[in-house]
């Protein structure tokens, strides 16, 4: 929410995250933006899917921060950086993006 709470975009395929979030006064809902599949609940993108990974910087520097990525390697690195992985499964998936 400008000018209070947490200055970050939030992207979730999760209608029971979303809900969640929208509750919150920190945050305030934008919009559906774009469609995405939402990964099972071990963390796998049906065929014809990229699984997208979400960190979260756990409030590090300034401000709140998430971080979405396709690639495994960039995800090892943030996570090296103290970043924390969300999502489902072992990955950490968040959400899965047509091809």
């Amino acid at each position: 929410t400008p000018g209070k709470g947490i200055n970050s975009h939030f992207y979730t395929a999760d209608a029971d995250e979303c809900g969640v979030v929208k509750a919150s006064a920190d945050w305030q809902f934008e919009a559906r933006v774009f469609r995405v599949l939402a990964p099972g609940p071990t963390g796998n993108c049906p065929a014809g899917s990229v699984p997208v990974c979400r960190l979260y910087n756990n409030g590090q520097s300034v401000a709140p921060n998430h971080w979405y990525t396709t690639n495994f390697a960039t995800r090892a690195t943030m996570l090296g950086k103290g970043w924390i992985a969300e999502g489902y499964g072992d990955q950490g998936l968040i959400m899965c993006s047509p091809v």
